[in-house]
């Protein structure tokens, strides 16, 4: 399996923006012949500590949902960070999706960084 690592510098809190910038890594991981590609924690969004920005609620993936339709375009595995958020508390959240658009796993991060106020 040859592995494609994605350097990004996100733009703060701006999801649509990312997910541009996310698409030039997915078509350079293809054609270099790359069988997955990994984001890094948070890559679409930066490290908001504004969670009802951000996050993504069940009944609203944003960003799985648009990962999950570029793995079938581009026919990669992704890992891709989100943030889930819920009332009162939100989560950091990594997630790992098929060629085929499945979500094969689903990570929510358990030691926060307490320094940086995510506990």
């Amino acid at each position: 399996m040859r592995l494609a690592l994605a350097q990004t510098e996100p733009l703060w809190e701006d999801k649509e923006g990312n997910f541009r910038s996310a698409l030039r890594f997915l078509e350079q991981a293809r054609n270099e012949g790359a069988d997955m590609i990994l984001f890094p924690e948070m890559s679409m969004t930066g490290f908001s500590m504004h969670p009802e920005k951000i996050g993504e609620t069940a009944d609203n993936p944003v960003t799985l949902r648009f990962f999950r339709e570029q793995a079938e375009k581009y026919g990669l595995y992704i890992g891709i960070g989100y943030v889930e958020y819920r009332e009162p508390k939100s989560f950091n959240r990594y997630a790992i999706l098929g060629p085929d658009g499945r979500i094969l796993a689903d990570y929510r991060k358990i030691h926060p960084f307490t320094f940086g106020t995510e506990a």
